[in-house]
């Protein structure tokens, strides 16, 4: 195993042997098939000295999810599907994390929310935090108590402890007719670091935030784990972002080698969960190091 580490200014690359601890896990089955072998997991993660903010997006077999992590703080954006619960949870655990302050849910669909009502059973959650048109489908779904929700669109924003802050871009009054574009997007920044969470948009909502919001962004997750119809090759020319990150499987069958050539052909680093695993991320205030580490494999 291997661990490889960037750095986005200087576009730097040292490589550095790795070995990955491999954790048992017990999985109750609750709707989920019970897995007969142990679920490969991280090694706990540490606090360097000068840490100030760590996102990390992990290599779940289905779904996407990402972890937001402060010295204060722990947020998710999205869980993953129902079948990657195991995955997601030797993650949580591995990394001994136990309080969740925020989970933002891009979509009530199986690939962004589908592990929302075991994170509730599992873990401490503050709050979900999910757009107008979904709240009703995710409470009768995924039976979420109604005092944990938080309905967030266009123009509200979440200040971190650490002075980072999420943005909330996408909805807006009216709500989108299409379910893909009533989906989350989130902006979270970082003094001059800008993330840029597109949650399931696809190309004709792309076009309405480049004309309402400097879309510039420094790192960019890919909507719909590169789905053909989203990041597109105007908004990646308005977005401009130095890396990107795709998931690896949203449980939809399309051919996403299109949005891989869009990126590459507009000279973005482009990592993949698939490939790479996890993608990690060490945010300065104004630079970040990009590292990713892969599961161990029998």
């Amino acid at each position: 195993m291997f661990f490889f580490k960037i750095h986005a200014k200087r576009r730097f690359l040292t490589v550095l042997s790795y070995t990955l601890i491999v954790l048992p896990l017990i999985v109750s089955a609750c709707g989920v098939k019970a897995s007969t072998k142990p679920i490969p997991a991280y090694p706990v993660l540490t606090w360097e000295e000068g840490s100030e903010l760590k996102v990390a997006f992990l290599d779940l077999s289905e779904g996407e999810a990402t972890l937001i992590l402060t010295s204060w703080e722990t947020l998710l954006i999205d869980t993953g599907s129902e079948s990657s619960w195991p995955e997601l949870k030797a993650v949580l655990d591995g990394w001994r994390i136990k309080r969740l302050d925020r989970v933002f849910l891009s979509s009530p669909d199986d690939p962004w929310s589908g592990n929302a009502h075991k994170l509730q059973e599992t873990y401490q959650v503050g709050h979900f935090m999910l757009a107008p048109g979904w709240s009703q489908k995710i409470l009768f779904t995924k039976q979420l108590p109604s005092d944990k929700i938080v309905i967030v669109q266009s123009g509200d924003g979440l200040q971190l402890k650490n002075g980072a802050r999420i943005d909330v871009l996408n909805p807006s009054d009216p709500i989108p007719l299409s379910p893909h574009n009533q989906s989350l997007v989130l902006r979270l920044t970082y003094g001059e670091i800008r993330f840029l969470f597109t949650g399931a948009v696809d190309e004709h909502m792309e076009k309405a935030l480049i004309t309402k919001y400097d879309m510039h962004t420094e790192v960019l997750k890919v909507s719909s784990c590169g789905a053909p119809w989203g990041t597109s090759e105007q908004f990646l020319r308005e977005s401009d972002p130095q890396v990107a990150v795709k998931f690896s499987n949203c449980g939809m069958r399309f051919d996403d080698a299109p949005t891989r050539r869009r990126l590459l052909a507009q000279w973005v680093e482009l990592y993949e969960t698939a490939e790479d695993g996890a993608v990690i991320m060490d945010v300065h205030r104004d630079d970040y190091d990009v590292s990713y580490m892969q599961r161990e494999k029998h």
